[in-house]
């Protein structure tokens, strides 16, 4: 299972933290996981550390639509069953779309 994480920034605070708990979890199930962070920061740095890789892609609190795109293809090369957002309504909102797209994308 690629299990991608979507993080509303680099740092290290509660959907991060949340966040680290599964990816540990499921990496000791033999899942596979990316990240997915708006910024880099010390969040980042330290799944990298643990060997998770981070995609760097801008939805954050804002609309950010051009990244919609972004993350449609990630969610596609990755081949992504799951999505978990720990964000924010934007965030949350456009994961939504481009994981729609991903699968429609997928379907044609």
């Amino acid at each position: 299972m690629k299990i991608v994480h979507l993080v509303i920034g680099g740092d290290v605070a509660g959907g991060q933290v949340v966040a680290l708990q599964l990816l540990r979890a499921a990496r000791a199930r033999g899942d596979d996981a990316v990240v997915v962070s708006p910024s880099r920061g010390p969040f980042t740095e330290l799944v990298e550390r643990e060997g998770v890789r981070v995609a760097v892609i801008d939805v954050s609190r804002t609309f950010h639509l051009r990244e919609v795109g972004r993350l449609a293809r990630l969610l596609r090369a990755e081949r992504a069953d799951l999505l978990h957002t720990h964000t924010a309504l934007a965030a949350n909102v456009l994961s939504r779309v481009a994981g729609r797209l991903a699968a429609w994308c997928g379907e044609r």
